[in-house]
């Protein structure tokens, strides 16, 4: 027995959804503002992934790796911010996608 009272792993587990929530919005709105990242943009990802830590949904997870990854050296060159833009569009909403390709269509 864990000793882990029901409640404990409800408020986690709303706590990790939560969290998922904010990161995702967050995401959104680096989509929406356009192609490029700003600096505080990949500052934002990596504190959210060094105080949330990885997430069990797969989109979330791969854009972890690859913010931990393109930040270790704590360089951002331009091929790898491409790659955290695609690796950012992929948790998005489908709406949040759709207004994109629209507005990119412009």
């Amino acid at each position: 027995m864990s000793g882990e009272r029901p409640q404990d792993s409800t408020s986690r587990a709303t706590a990790t959804v939560e969290a998922e929530a904010a990161l995702v919005e967050m995401c959104e709105n680096m989509v929406m503002q356009g192609d490029f990242l700003a600096k505080n943009d990949i500052q934002a990802l990596e504190l959210w992934f060094r105080t949330h830590g990885n997430s069990d949904i797969s989109a979330l997870g791969r854009l972890g790796a690859t913010v931990m990854r393109i930040v270790a050296d704590r360089q951002a060159t331009e091929a790898e911010q491409e790659e955290l833009f695609a690796a950012i569009e992929a948790v998005v909403t489908p709406e949040v996608r759709a207004a994109l390709e629209a507005k990119q269509q412009r």
